[in-house]
């Protein structure tokens, strides 16, 4: 038996492992460079019809090495021993580059992994570093000046504006310029940095891009905006424009809607006022100024006026168009503070006659609200109204249809047997309503015109005396002189005399047609010193009766002044 001792072997251990040491570092270490020195990443455009060369070296002094090509996780896609590669038609993605110095024979494995592969028969090295290579199109993303992506409009040579502010997102591009571009598509100032100057544009509409790019800008000025000759490598520009007018406002005409002509008449029909204009600006204001040039009203970026704001007066209405900031104040004076600014007043001037039509509440010369009428009824009506105003009466239904028409405020006619509304209303220029027509529903006059706020009700009424008896049911009495004692006899009527819509009284008349008693609660009272024949009537009424006890009744008497009528028998 052959005995080693300890000692040997390890040290034939240790000599194994320095020559597999030996073996995997045959190769001194090295490093990757191309044309461009070590700079990574470098990029090239995609099929954009331009050479992408590239010479890929190392500092290696032996022929024996290779160019190994992997993704970004360091799977292996491909290998070559020649440096000069051009990649306009690789496809889009990144790849990384690194330098394999070896001995032996190349043992390249497509979809290995670099870190783990066996690169060549003998030993080998991976380059200390790689070059990434980026096959992209740059991204310029979306653009904004100042902020927003709306339109812009400045006055030329606006002090106050004379330079944007130029941003960009969502865009991954190291070189980027923004390009502003005239109506006819012409590129008239490139800038590299996020400011761009306004100052010396003439009027004009103009476009604004943002062009992310590769390589070296060519010369633009003047040239028409095209995606493949914007610079000497890729370009991309993005992916939304901004529109950029250079323009004093125009001299608009005013109008309100609904009326013709420049001159309104502002009172109840037209309280909301809404003005239009023949400007296509978003910046509009409208003025309304009085007879000393005073700012009264300024709807800035709006268009409906309250009248009901307005005092009774004259004033003018203007419309200025402007750009960007118009410092105005309630209060101010025109005269003084138009006279410079970006705008442009109206072509014409509205004048707003601002006057008082107005009518309150009505009631009847007695102050009364709701009348009951038999049929022919006499009132007056009483309300507060400028002397220089028009006044009519209007006689309607319930549903304010018109049934009658009148200037007078005394009334004595025959009203109709339905229950009707009494307005008042004033006006100014020509009436047009007419008998038909809804009050409520159409203009009353042609200019301006205002209806009461409430109404007199009037209640028709069946007056009816109705038949009157005593309690018993009887219609006759008899009692002898000197014992009648404190009686008295209780008279009742019949359903048709009794009502809430008009009054019922007694009259005790004796032989010679005097009235002795009146009674509204059809007590009669007799009384010890009574002696003869004596009637008793019933009188359904709706005002107050006009006789008294001791007046004789006629034939003539007039009960009341409104419709009456006794009972169809006496007692």
């Amino acid at each position: 038996m052959v005995h080693i001792s300890r000692k040997l072997i390890t040290l034939i251990l240790i000599n194994v492992y320095f020559f597999a040491m030996g073996m995997a570092q045959c190769v001194e270490t090295h490093r990757i460079s191309t044309q461009f020195g070590e700079a990574t990443p470098i990029f090239t455009c995609p099929s954009d019809g331009r050479n992408d060369l590239i010479t890929f070296q190392t500092d290696l002094d032996t022929t024996n090495y290779f160019f190994l090509f992997t993704n970004q996780n360091n799977l292996i896609l491909d290998f070559r021993t020649d440096g000069n590669v051009n990649f306009e038609r690789a496809p889009r993605t990144v790849f990384r580059v690194y330098a394999i110095a070896y001995e032996g024979t190349p043992t390249v494995s497509v979809g290995r992994n670099l870190a783990t592969a066996r690169l060549a028969t003998g030993c080998f090295t991976v380059s200390e570093n790689f070059i990434e290579i980026n096959i992209s199109t740059p991204e310029a993303g979306q653009i904004a000046a100042n902020e927003t992506q709306a339109p812009l409009t400045f006055c030329p040579n606006d002090p106050n504006t004379q330079t944007l502010t130029l941003t960009r997102w969502n865009s991954t591009a190291a070189q980027y310029a923004y390009l502003l571009i005239n109506k006819n598509g012409e590129i008239i100032s490139v800038t590299q940095d996020s400011v761009l100057d306004i100052r010396d544009l003439p009027e004009g509409n103009y476009e604004i891009k943002g062009l992310a790019y590769r390589g070296n800008l060519l010369n633009l000025i003047g040239q028409p905006l095209q995606n493949n000759s914007l610079a000497t490598q890729c370009a991309a520009l993005s992916e939304n424009s901004l529109e950029l007018h250079i323009q004093r406002p125009s001299n608009s005409s005013i109008a309100a809607q609904g009326i013709e002509g420049n001159t309104i008449s502002a009172c109840a029909i037209y309280r909301y006022l809404t003005f239009t204009n023949s400007d296509s600006l978003a910046d509009y204001a409208y003025l309304v100024v009085n007879q000393e040039g005073l700012l009264i009203a300024l709807l800035q970026n709006e268009d409906s006026l309250d009248v009901n704001t307005l005092l009774t007066d004259t004033y003018r209405v203007l419309g200025v168009a402007y750009i960007n900031d118009f410092d105005l104040a309630v209060g101010d004076d025109l005269n003084e503070r138009l006279n410079e600014g970006c705008y442009a007043l109206s072509s014409n001037v509205l004048t707003l006659v601002k006057e008082k039509v107005e009518i309150g509440t009505i009631q009847t010369s007695k102050g009364e609200t709701n009348l009951s009428t038999c049929g022919t009824s006499t009132f007056s009506i009483k309300a507060e109204i400028d002397s220089h105003l028009n006044v009519i009466y209007v006689l309607t239904n319930e549903q304010q249809v018109v049934k009658f028409i009148a200037t007078n405020p005394d009334w004595d006619l025959a009203l109709p047997n339905e229950l009707s509304r009494v307005y008042t209303a004033v006006y100014t220029g020509d009436l047009l309503l007419n008998i038909g027509d809804t009050l409520s529903q159409v203009a009353i006059s042609n200019s301006c015109f205002d209806v009461s706020d409430n109404f007199i009700s009037v209640q028709p009424v069946k007056i009816d005396g109705g038949i009157i008896a005593f309690r018993s049911g009887e219609v006759n009495y008899y009692g002898c002189p000197g014992e009648l004692g404190s009686n008295t006899l209780r008279i009742e009527r019949s359903r048709a005399a009794q009502s809430d819509l008009f009054d019922y009284t007694y009259l005790t008349l004796d032989e010679n047609r005097v009235i002795q008693n009146i009674s509204t609660d059809g007590l009669i009272p007799l009384r010890e010193e009574m002696y003869g024949a004596f009637t008793v009537r019933g009188v359904a009424h709706l005002l107050p009766l006009l006789v008294n006890v001791g007046d004789t009744l006629t034939d003539t008497t007039v009960l009341s002044t409104d419709c009456v009528d006794l009972s169809g028998n006496f007692l």
